[in-house]
């Protein structure tokens, strides 16, 4: 999903960029534009076209973001989704006439935005293009979109893959970050009921027992490969813990 900034205060527009980047990684900030006219420049000629989520202030100091929305909503090609992200709750209503899909209080968390973006992945008028067919994909791997295109993960890498607010973190090894993906934990429950070596062993948690390194059972943690700590929830998920110590003992 490729994003253009929209705002007049340099530290703020560096600031969702960090975030963005940070817990948003399918999102590519491809612009900045700190004025009207800068945004114009950004934007003419049908240039619209190249962004699928524009981030925009309202006050922009020689106009307004709903100038910007005018533009918007009669030129410039722009099919994607608009989010205001102001400082002042008092534009929300006005915003909303314009149809933009989310409205950002500064300073904008980490929370806000990434409900905003699973929120805009779910509308279906935006559809991530060359989408790998089943058929094409090895029951090894799993797909995730990232940076504008597909990347299949090997199973065999995975140590886990934990719960984080509306999204899933899959962590690698050999990675030192997780890949963020927009799909729920119930969705890579679904997807690797068939893999023995995947266990559920939390509601937030789903650990690969052959990254399992250290059991603390008075604790009630799990260590995984990499030191990730994991908690056990014995009561929920009593009979996977159960078949769990079994298999590694």
């Amino acid at each position: 999903m490729r994003a253009l900034i929209i705002d007049d205060e340099k530290d703020a527009s560096l600031a969702l960029a960090e975030l963005l980047e940070r817990y948003c990684p399918d999102v590519e900030v491809l612009g900045f534009a700190s004025s009207y006219n800068d945004a114009l420049q950004q934007l003419k000629g049908g240039a619209g076209k190249n962004y699928d989520i524009i981030f925009c202030d309202i006050d922009l100091g020689d106009a307004t973001g709903f100038d910007i929305l005018d533009i918007l909503k009669n030129e410039n090609g722009f099919n994607g989704f608009v989010v205001i992200v102001s400082g002042h709750r008092g534009f929300a209503l006005k915003a909303f006439e314009y149809d933009v899909v989310h409205y950002l209080t500064k300073p904008v968390s980490p929370k806000q935005l990434m409900e905003t973006i699973a929120r805009l992945q779910k509308r279906t008028t935006l559809t991530k293009p060359g989408t790998p067919e089943k058929s094409n994909l090895s029951p090894e791997t799993i797909s995730i979109y990232q940076n504008g295109k597909w990347k299949l993960l090997a199973l065999k890498d995975v140590i886990c893959i934990s719960s984080h607010h509306n999204y899933s973190q899959i962590y690698l090894k050999e990675e030192r970050k997780p890949y963020v993906s927009s799909n729920g934990l119930r969705y890579y429950v679904d997807k690797l009921s068939t893999c023995s070596q995947f266990v559920r062993v939390h509601k937030s948690h789903i650990v690969n027992r052959y990254h399992i390194t250290s059991i603390f059972k008075k604790e009630g943690m799990l260590e995984l490969y990499g030191g990730i700590e994991i908690p056990l929830s014995r009561k929920a998920y009593r009979d996977s813990i159960i078949e769990l110590m079994k298999a590694i003992s």
